[in-house]
């Protein structure tokens, strides 16, 4: 049982697009400052989502884990992807969207 106020469903939905809000300011971010703080704002969601999923929902907890960027090794994960720009950057940023989207159709799935 969850102490949450929130339904998982639509919190877990919620963070994938602050997540993804996070990756399109990376994107277009001036400075290399501005990129590191928005991807470490974005990665924050992380280990709240794993929190959440292995109390509440096995399922897409075991799906979640098996993705770069969200799995235990999560915080290593992005500081590499806020060093790179250019290409490299854009590379990152498309593999974590379709992670995302990855996600969202297993949560979408479950949540009928």
């Amino acid at each position: 049982m969850s102490d949450s106020r929130t339904n998982l469903y639509d919190w877990l939905l919620d963070g994938l697009d602050y997540i993804e809000e996070k990756l399109d300011e990376a994107k277009s971010a001036q400075t290399s400052e501005e990129r590191v703080a928005a991807l470490s704002e974005g990665s924050c969601m992380v280990p709240c989502m794993q929190k959440r999923l292995r109390t509440e929902n096995e399922e897409i907890y075991t799906n979640y884990i098996l993705l770069p960027g969200f799995n235990d090794e999560w915080n290593g994960y992005w500081r590499e992807v806020a060093k790179k720009d250019g290409k490299e950057l854009q590379d990152d940023i498309a593999a974590l969207r379709e992670r995302i989207e990855l996600l969202r159709g297993t949560v979408s799935r479950i949540k009928g």
